[in-house]
């Protein structure tokens, strides 16, 4: 009896010891021994961001941004008299007011496009009382291939100015001289009111949609610069109480549609009847 337990235990020893040299050799299959990584992770990076004022600031204006990058305000601003808020000397650059204020002392501007610019994107917040608020079109440079949305500019002389081929949606434009002033690009989306001589001022195969203008001296101007023809389109735009017009046309090719705006006489420009397409859908 004895023997057989000693054969059987013997039996059961060696059976363990060939499991444990399998199982070091990799042979035997229970899964991995070592813990899996971390899983990949599937969501989008997070864009570093950088402070607007940037933590080592020492007060002064403008601040300037001279790397590409996304940028954020930390809080309102009052700018000082005779400089820039801030000023942008490169490309692909982000500014986001992040809800908050930038005040000026009534001349310079708010944001400055320094030189010849692209890809700036300026969005959510408010400027006030610049000489321009968004400043993208000027003598010392343009910003292209750019765009302002979700901004309120108010009581400034140039409200928001952009340049070629840009876009302006869903900002408010009160209480300026001029409320959205553009070229080549589209205006969608806004209000623009109360502005003492253009609601929206747009020349040269820009797009002006969808956008709800009142009580300023003209609401709505399309022309061209250089050469005609202008070649706007003014479509879906609700232009009213406007004092010497809702919507004034100058050149030629451009196209009005589906406005709506105050009879009699809401239509106005040089050869406006004669060289200009006024869809039937336009409505007063």
């Amino acid at each position: 009896m004895s023997t057989t337990i000693n054969r059987a235990g013997w039996l059961v020893a060696g059976l363990l010891a060939l499991f444990v040299v399998a199982a070091m050799s990799g042979v035997v299959s229970g899964g991995p021994l070592d813990p899996p990584g971390p899983p990949a992770s599937s969501l989008p990076q997070v864009e570093p961001r950088s402070p607007i004022p940037p933590v080592s600031w020492n007060g002064t204006f403008p601040i300037v941004i001279s790397q590409p990058g996304s940028y954020f305000f930390t809080r309102s601003l009052t700018g000082t008299l005779n400089a820039n808020g801030i000023e942008i000397t490169t490309d692909n650059v982000t500014v986001d007011l992040n809800g908050f204020t930038l005040t000026g002392a009534g001349n310079q501007s708010g944001i400055q496009a320094i030189g010849q610019r692209s890809g700036l994107h300026i969005r959510n917040g408010v400027v006030r009382t610049w000489g321009s608020g968004v400043e993208g079109w000027w003598a010392g440079g343009e910003a292209v291939y750019s765009s302002v949305d979700h901004v309120t500019a108010l009581g400034n002389t140039f409200g928001i100015r952009l340049g070629f081929d840009s876009d302006i949606t869903d900002c408010n434009a009160s209480g300026n001289v001029y409320g959205i002033y553009t070229h080549y690009s589209v205006v969608r989306g806004c209000h623009a009111t109360d502005n003492s001589l253009y609601g929206i001022y747009a020349q040269d195969v820009s797009l002006i949609e969808g956008n709800k203008v009142w009580n300023n001296d003209f609401g709505i101007v399309v022309t061209f610069s250089g050469a005609q023809p202008g070649n706007n389109i003014v479509r879906a735009n609700t232009s009213t109480n406007n004092i010497t017009a809702d919507i004034n046309y100058n050149g030629t090719g451009n196209t009005g549609d589906s406005n709506v705006a105050t009879c009699p006489g809401w239509v106005t420009g040089a050869g406006v009847l004669n060289y200009n397409q006024m869809y039937q859908r336009n409505i007063c």
